[in-house]
Formats: C-alpha cells, sequence, structure tokens
C-alpha cells in the first residue's frame, strides 16, 4: 500500500495516536506531520504538545502568559522567549528541538562576596531582561557562584552554565586569569576547576602561555558570556550543583565587571 492512512497505526483513534506521539520528543513530533493527514492531526493537538510543557514551571510565571490557539503555540513561545519566573529571580525557556528546560538566575539570586557592601553596587539597567545588574566598584576577593537544585533541570541531559556579563570601559584587574567551575554533589563533591580570562582581547597574549584558557564569547543580546563548566543530570537525580568564579589568590584590586546573571542551559543548544 503506498497510502499511510490505510496501514494498521493509522487505524488507531486520534487520541490514542497522539497519545503516542507525546512519548517521542518535539523534534520528533514534527517530522511525524509530512507522514499522512491522520498523523498531522495527531501531531498538532493538544495532547501532544502538553505533554511538553513543564507544568512545574509554568506555575511559577509572573506574569500571566499570552491566551494561544493551541498548546503548541504556546510550546513554541516558551521556546522563542525568556519567561520571567520565582518572583522575577529566574528566567526560564524551553529548548525548541527537545523539551529541555534552560533557566537564567540573576546577579540579585546569586552569591557575591562582599556584594552588601560599598565593593558593589545594584545598578537599574535597560540591557538586561531583569532590569537590574550587579557591578563590581573594586574588590580584591572575586568570588561568585550559584547552587541550582538539579530537580528543576531535565533528566538524561548535559548541561552546560555560564557568567552572563559585560565589562565597563575602565574595567581594571581583570585581564589576568580567573578561575571557574562546576561542583556536582551528587552524594559526594566533585569541583572542577578551569582557568578563564574575562578580558576577550588578550586572547592572543595568554594563548601564548597557556593553550587550555578559556575566553568569553559573545551572545546575539548583546552581553559576554563565559563557560562555567559542564555536568550530567541522570534520571532521578537528587541534589545541588554548583557553579562560579573565583579570583582570591592574587589580591589586587578589581573593577569594572557587570553580572547579569549565571545561564544553565541544555549542551545541545549550541549544536
Amino acid at each position: 500500500m503506498k497510502s499511510y492512512d490505510r496501514c494498521e497505526i493509522s487505524r488507531l483513534s486520534a487520541d490514542i495516536l497522539s497519545h503516542v506521539i507525546s512519548l517521542t520528543s518535539p523534534k520528533d513530533a514534527c517530522r511525524f506531520q509530512v507522514i499522512s493527514p491522520a498523523f498531522k492531526t495527531a501531531s498538532n493537538s493538544d495532547i501532544v504538545w502538553e505533554r511538553f510543557i513543564p507544568s512545574d514551571v509554568i506555575s511559577r510565571v509572573v506574569d500571566p502568559l499570552p491566551v494561544f490557539a493551541s498548546k503548541k503555540d504556546l510550546y513554541f513561545h516558551l521556546s522563542d522567549h525568556d519567561t520571567l519566573i520565582d518572583n522575577e529571580t529566574m528566567t526560564f525557556k524551553i529548548e525548541k528541538k527537545t523539551g529541555a528546560k534552560s533557566y537564567m538566575v540573576r546577579a540579585k539570586k546569586l552569591y557575591i562576596a562582599w556584594a552588601d557592601s560599598q565593593y558593589w553596587q545594584r545598578v537599574r539597567s535597560r540591557d538586561s531582561r531583569f532590569g537590574e545588574v550587579a557591578t563590581l566598584l573594586s574588590v580584591l576577593w572575586l568570588e561568585i557562584y550559584l547552587n541550582f537544585n538539579v530537580k528543576d533541570l531535565s533528566p538524561e541531559t548535559m548541561y552546560t552554565s555560564y557568567l552572563v556579563f559585560k565589562l565597563e570601559d575602565d574595567s581594571d584587574g581583570l585581564d589576568d586569569p580567573q578561575q571557574v567551575y562546576v561542583d556536582t554533589f551528587y552524594g559526594v563533591e566533585s569541583r572542577h576547576y578551569q582557568t578563564v580570562c574575562l578580558q576577550p582581547e588578550d586572547e592572543e597574549i595568554l594563548l601564548e602561555e597557556n593553550e587550555d584558557i578559556r575566553f568569553p564569547k559573545g551572545r546575539q543580546d548583546g552581553w559576554m558570556e563565559m563557560e562555567l563548566g559542564e555536568f550530567y543530570v541522570n534520571k532521578g537525580q537528587i541534589g545541588v550543583v554548583g557553579m562560579g568564579l573565583e579570583e582570591i589568590v592574587k589580591l589586587y584590586s578589581k573593577s569594572g565587571l557587570i553580572v547579569e546573571g549565571i545561564e544553565i542551559r541544555p549542551k545541545m543548544c549550541d549544536d
């Protein structure tokens, strides 16, 4: 038979076929649409796309979401836009192909050494999705980190974390190597350090001295991001993953760092 509508699976009711498709992935659901009219109808149903939308996060949204004609439209809205959650302390987004969850945690929610002192200042910013950033005035001990509960992440997913920041034109003391790390507190503490430099213009000079050093990359939103590290979330995983940046050895003055937050996103977003 040439027609897929005559195959055995097409004899299933639309609801059952939709349920079967909902057990796959958003990418597969889109592919199924070209098989036949029956598959197209089932693949576009709310039964399928509601399963791909994480209800546990939707309940934490700050502002009411727009009303859409279908759950599929809502899904793609959540994959194309950063949505504020948890009293505007984080934004949430869905990775379009897999449905994996990603987050940006604002600077105010991070642990920043000496943040509540004269060394740092919280500044309003139109460039930030949160409307506010943390600006480093002057400090000797630079330490920024975040502990994040893995229950809020998608299981069986490799994640990468990033410090999202800018540098003021007159920034100082940030051209020497810093240390970044990821801690996986899955029963046993495991910290993996990597050497980085926040000044992208120093890349050619420092690479001659250390081939393993990493540098920031520009983002489409106008910010820069520095990779902190990677970690994998197993199915049923519990615990906390930590991530951060520090320079606590060379105690000289550092200034001009503007921090928007730390982003945690599935690694496949970078493919």
